[in-house]
């Protein structure tokens, strides 16, 4: 009896770390696919800026994007004379 029940909590610590690696491994892909997309999207604006390329679509999301900039340094401003940390930047 005790083997049996060694060799089913065995089979069922295996199970929770292989769950385990593949949640890893998964969250490991999704950071590099947004690290991807983030840079894809910094490189589309330089590209953008230098007047290399040209598309509707991305002038208006740039436009968006230094939009929020300016709010975010606003309110960046703000908080700082309120005395509240500002540290939690991407």
């Amino acid at each position: 009896m005790a083997d049996a029940e060694g060799r089913a909590v065995a089979r069922m610590v295996g199970r929770m770390l292989r769950a385990g690696r593949e949640r890893l491994t998964l969250r490991q892909l999704r950071a590099d696919h947004d690290a991807l997309l983030r840079k894809l999207g910094k490189e589309t604006r330089e590209l953008m800026a230098a007047g290399e390329i040209s598309h509707p679509g991305l002038k208006s999301a740039i436009s968006r994007i230094e939009a929020l900039e300016e709010r975010i340094a606003l309110a960046e401003r703000e908080a700082r004379e309120a005395g509240a940390p500002t540290d939690d930047s991407p």
